[in-house]
């Protein structure tokens, strides 16, 4: 295992460049680390404190409940993806669908897509 030599910034401070004392510390190789990996974290998801009490879901902060609770909570998704039977609840997820579904359309629809607004229906 090769080494490799570090000082501290207190030390370094008040030293001069000859003057460094160096202490030997291991190098680990890369392949040795252990990074947790994105997979690690799929499905795990960590109950939010704020809790809709419509549909006992959770999040993280008060701005994604209202959120929730305003565009998303009981509703039928409002956005249709114009080809395949695909819904959003979200424009941005409805774009980023069709983006990543049907890139071989988004050339011929890209006016379609930036100017186009579900109908509402208000209660």
């Amino acid at each position: 295992m090769s080494t490799i030599h570090l000082i501290s910034m207190e030390e370094s401070a008040d030293l001069p460049v000859q003057a460094w004392k160096a202490q030997e510390q291991p190098v680990i190789p890369f392949a040795e680390l252990k990074i947790p990996k994105a997979c690690d974290y799929v499905g795990k998801k960590t109950p939010g404190q704020f809790t809709c009490a419509r549909c006992g879901r959770s999040y993280m902060r008060k701005d994604s409940l209202q959120r929730h609770m305003h565009w998303e909570c009981g509703k039928e998704p409002q956005f249709k993806c114009p080809f395949c039977p695909q819904r959003c609840k979200r424009k941005a997820h409805w774009l980023r669908h069709i983006r990543r579904q049907h890139r071989e359309h988004i050339d011929s629809l890209e006016k379609y897509l930036h100017s186009y607004t579900p109908k509402v229906e208000v209660d």
